[in-house]
């Protein structure tokens, strides 16, 4: 029997991340679901700890996350693809709240929240202020879906092509899909990641990645960028 869902995985010497991920993931009350991890030939030990949780593993020539969710995706059983990160826990519902919206057939996709792993108070105001600009785009049709947690269906998946192996893939696969149909960012159920790219970048720089600040967002320019300015 096919399963309900896909869950892919991309990976690339993240043993120090992806156990915990894949623990958040079999630890789910929902179980319809599969477990792919689409590895770019990981030269530390991931894959060694990948084979203790996933169903399938499956190698990435192409050393990019795109190109290694597209893998996974091709594979893919499930009617419902969801793409999680490697450094990304899934709350304990969240399987059992993602099914209940691909069963509405509302939306063609949808992510849910998410948190940082790093508690702080500069940590949090970040979360705050991207996860309302991610709710505030939603209600105007002009959704952003991070790939560490992205819902979709898999014709819709299948029919526009999968991810772009360009700069920030996720974000173009979303301009495509609110051309579309519905796609909708949820904070009933939530994701929590790890808070290393806001280690690098900084605090407006990790804004800027994740709001798009210093571009147009379907050609109009973004709600933050008015108020945050970035040299």
């Amino acid at each position: 029997m096919k399963p309900k869902i896909s869950i892919i995985i991309p990976t690339y010497n993240e043993e120090n991340y992806v156990e915990e991920t894949l623990k958040s993931i079999r630890e789910q009350k929902f179980k319809d679901y599969e477990l792919i991890v689409s590895d770019c030939y990981s030269e530390d030990n991931t894959v060694r700890i990948a084979e203790k949780y996933a169903d399938k593993i499956i190698f990435s020539k192409t050393r990019s996350t795109a190109s290694a969710r597209n893998l996974g995706a091709s594979i893919a059983k499930g009617k419902y693809f969801i793409f999680v990160d490697a450094d990304t826990l899934l709350c304990g519902d969240y399987l059992e709240k993602a099914y209940e919206i691909f069963k509405s057939e509302e939306y063609i996709a949808f992510s849910g929240a998410f948190k940082f792993s790093n508690f702080s108070p500069r940590y949090k105001v970040t979360e705050k202020a991207v996860n309302f600009y991610f709710m505030l785009m939603s209600k105007f049709n002009k959704t952003i879906i991070p790939g560490f947690n992205f819902c979709i269906f898999k014709n819709v998946f299948n029919e526009i092509g999968g991810f772009e192996d360009v700069f920030i893939e996720d974000a173009n696969l979303c301009t495509k899909l609110n051309k579309i149909g519905k796609t909708g960012y949820f904070t009933h159920f939530y994701v929590t990641t790890s808070s290393r790219r806001l280690e690098k970048l900084g605090l407006f720089g990790t804004l800027d990645y994740y709001c798009d600040i210093r571009r147009k967002w379907n050609g109009t320019t973004s709600f933050l960028s008015r108020y945050i300015k970035i040299d």
